[in-house]
């Protein structure tokens, strides 16, 4: 199964995220932005210290944009890449949504690209005719 693959864009980069179940797709989504920063990562370095990111947000379309928000921003502090999830949940509530994540990060002296944010320009979550939940992702750079 695809977790993401890179759209063509004239300017920014735009990915598409696939998933079983929104918890999947969240998952996919964060390996995505891990592999936007860094491509490859040598996980034979010591491991960065785990890290809990959480987000709320009045709709999970927009929690998606804001938990990936506060992973960008603690990568480019800290300078880490997080491409292991070893926690996830994720509350769909009556009023507000919430993730909570478990992120496994590696420490990087310099990042592939300079990511500038996660925008809310064609985040929509579907679902596709292969039963596959679906979002887009545009990033700008």
């Amino acid at each position: 199964m695809k977790q993401f693959e890179l759209l063509p864009h004239t300017a920014d980069i735009r990915l598409k995220v696939y998933g079983r179940d929104l918890k999947e797709l969240f998952i996919n989504a964060v390996k995505a932005l891990a592999f936007l920063l860094k491509e490859e990562v040598d996980q034979k370095k010591t491991r960065a210290a785990q890290q809990t990111v959480s987000a709320t947000s009045n709709d999970i379309p927009n929690l998606l944009v804001d938990f990936l928000s506060e992973i960008l921003t603690r990568s480019e502090i800290h300078n880490i890449v997080y491409p292991e999830v070893e926690d996830m949940s994720i509350q769909p509530l009556r009023t507000t949504h919430s993730a909570e994540a478990i992120l496994i990060g590696y420490p990087v002296e310099k990042f592939d690209r300079d990511v500038k944010a996660v925008t809310y320009h064609e985040v929509d979550i579907e679902r596709n005719d292969e039963g596959m939940l679906e979002t887009l992702l545009v990033f700008d750079i």
